[in-house]
């Protein structure tokens, strides 16, 4: 849940040519606030957009590793994982709307699960298995950057051995 209390939202675009198998799942930072005041503070900001999820027609800039030239960028078609951030907690909280967080969920392992359980479990049949994955790049930004290196190696467990599984934050 987002600290709103919605889902979480993410996209995923399959890769083409040959590399659905190839993944990059990237989590989405935007500083941390864990407390109930810092949390009420950030809802009356411009960073209120790190508290709820993204509209559903979403997606990713046209940049960095998400940059779609083929001829620039190795990862272009690749499976691309972008995890917008809207818990607040690096990815890490897990403490459910109460008097004590002033209201407001902190719940970013719960997004993490649900993430590769959906991910493990694809709803949409044009999406890829992760399950079926031969090369995956974890990354984040600034506190999705901190939630990646919290997951990094219980994402690699995740994967047969025969998986190459790369982190960068």
């Amino acid at each position: 849940l987002c600290n709103d209390g919605c889902d979480y939202s993410y996209y995923v675009r399959p890769g083409s040519s040959g590399n659905k198998d190839k993944w990059i799942v990237f989590l989405k930072g935007g500083a941390l606030a864990l407390s109930a005041e810092k949390l009420h503070a950030r809802w009356n900001s411009n960073l209120k957009r790190y508290m709820k999820p993204e509209n559903r027609n979403w997606r990713p800039s046209d940049e960095g590793l998400f940059y779609n030239n083929t001829t620039e960028n190795p990862f272009a078609e690749w499976t691309w994982v972008y995890v917008h951030y809207c818990s607040s907690d690096i990815f890490i909280g897990d403490k459910a709307a109460s008097a004590e967080t002033g209201g407001w969920h902190i719940r970013g392992t719960s997004i993490i699960n649900a993430l590769f359980d959906d991910l493990k479990n694809p709803r949409n049949e044009n999406l890829p298995d992760f399950d079926d994955a031969k090369e995956v790049l974890l990354a984040g930004g600034s506190g999705g950057g901190q939630g990646s290196i919290q997951y990094a190696d219980r994402i690699a467990s995740m994967l047969p051995s025969s998986t190459s599984f790369k982190h960068l934050s």
